[in-house]
């Protein structure tokens, strides 16, 4: 990718890398990146939205939280809320586990 990178027009376009050192050894550029990355890399992000909630057929859950196509299974977690909130994910996951409680209760 570095090479690609450092190729006309696009190196008029990209800044130097900063890290790993920008005189490694090109040959090694991929295997330094890699080993940088796995090194480095943090989310500090809450982690939602990985199981789309609505109506469409692009919807993994229903409005009632049940799966579809999977008969009698309900995800209650901070998965099904589509853009994460202004405010800690915790209150918001609270509601959708008591909302997801409340149809358990009604199936049985």
């Amino acid at each position: 990718m570095q090479q690609f990178l450092q190729q006309a027009p696009l190196a008029d376009l990209c800044r130097p890398r900063l890290a790993p050192e920008p005189e490694a050894d090109l040959a090694d550029v991929d295997v330094d990146v890699d080993a940088f990355i796995n090194a480095n890399l943090a989310t500090y992000w809450h982690h939602a939205g990985t199981a789309r909630m609505g109506t469409g057929a692009a919807a993994v859950v229903n409005p009632s939280l049940q799966v579809n196509g999977i008969t009698g299974l309900l995800i209650a977690g901070a998965s099904v809320i589509p853009r994460l909130p202004a405010v800690a994910i915790q209150g918001p996951t609270m509601l959708i586990a008591e909302r997801a409680a409340r149809q358990v209760r009604r199936l049985i």
